[in-house]
């Protein structure tokens, strides 16, 4: 089979993959491994080259972001497929797979697929021993998501206050700019809220040691979270919720400026986003219970009390009411 790009096909396989690892190589990576939908063999037209650059020893794991650029460029130089490359060395591999079950390296390291590897080179030292620029241990990898999880609910509460350009709208009483305006807030609520939510549930999936799916999906992550901290779940699951965690994953890649998300009438997507943001306050209560007696994260745990609180405040306040839209999608142009 030859290379997608060189066939005009546009959906990338691993001949496109093994074309941009061979100059990853080249850039003194010892091994390239494909993983998601090229290494499965489902890629479809517009789909990513997901890739992990191995090196030896990265020492200094600062240079990540500049090796990670520098490989970009040579595979915009090699294919016309989009690239998406994870950076690691040899000792953050081994450990991210092996002993940090819950971290993306374990969930991808089953499916990956060597496509290019250094030959003909003296082994390099490797420091086994090292602190590693990740998480090492599934309770930091926990903790990691949980600042995510504050992170997230944080931009909810940024996204409740009239924008600048709802604002100019009004001063110059533009009605249709406002609403434009407006309506791409509320899809940035959605956006948050589901990042909030997700954070969540991949933070109890992490404590309980269990394998960290990259799937957005709500329901998808829930099904793998242990049973002591189903109550973490239960705010997204839960009736009248029924029909919201498939409604809020839809949101998982929209946001401002995205082409493909769900559509709504403003009075709707006003609705959803009320829903979705209480949802996510309830979801990252229910997390920071597990956490707040913990020396390593009392900080975030009041972080999101506190935050959590003020949300509630300003839904309390605006005219944005929750109402049963997350269980009438409407016209939803579904992203997914």
């Amino acid at each position: 089979m030859g290379s997608a790009a060189a066939q005009g096909s546009g959906a990338p396989n691993l001949d496109d993959a093994r074309l941009v690892a061979a100059g990853f190589v080249e850039l003194e990576a010892v091994r390239v491994l494909a993983f998601g939908s090229v290494a499965r063999g489902d890629a479809s037209v517009g789909s990513d080259i997901d890739l992990v650059a191995v090196f030896d020893d990265l020492g200094d794991y600062r240079c990540r972001p500049d090796i990670q650029r520098r490989l970009l460029r040579r595979a915009g130089e090699l294919s016309e497929c989009e690239v998406d490359v994870w950076v690691t060395d040899r000792a953050e591999w081994a450990r991210r797979t092996t002993v940090v079950s819950s971290s993306l390296e374990a969930a991808i390291a089953d499916e990956a697929v060597v496509v290019a590897e250094r030959g003909g080179h003296a082994e390099a030292v490797v420091d086994w021993q090292k602190p590693i620029g990740m998480p090492p241990d599934n309770r930091s990898e926990a903790l990691r998501r949980l600042r995510d999880a504050v992170n997230a609910l944080g931009e909810v509460e940024n996204c409740l206050v009239d924008s600048a350009r709802e604002k100019r709208a009004a001063a110059a009483g533009d009605d249709r700019r406002r609403s434009q305006a407006r309506y791409e807030r509320m899809a940035g609520i959605c956006s948050h809220s589901h990042k909030t939510i997700e954070s969540a549930l991949k933070t109890v999936v992490c404590l309980g040691g269990g394998r960290s799916e990259r799937a957005c999906s709500l329901a998808e992550l829930a099904s793998n979270i242990p049973d002591r901290y189903q109550d973490v779940a239960r705010p997204a699951m839960k009736p009248p919720n029924s029909a919201a965690p498939e409604q809020i994953s839809l949101w998982s890649r929209a946001g401002p400026g995205m082409e493909q998300r769900p559509q709504f009438a403003l009075d709707q997507i006003e609705a959803t986003a009320a829903e979705a943001a209480r949802i996510a306050c309830d979801t990252a209560q229910a997390l920071a219970r597990h956490f707040h007696t913990a020396h390593d994260s009392r900080t975030l745990a009041a972080d999101i009390a506190d935050t959590a609180r003020h949300i509630r405040h300003r839904l309390d306040e605006s005219h944005i009411a929750p109402s049963a839209a997350l269980d009438r999608p409407g016209d939803i142009c579904s992203d997914q």
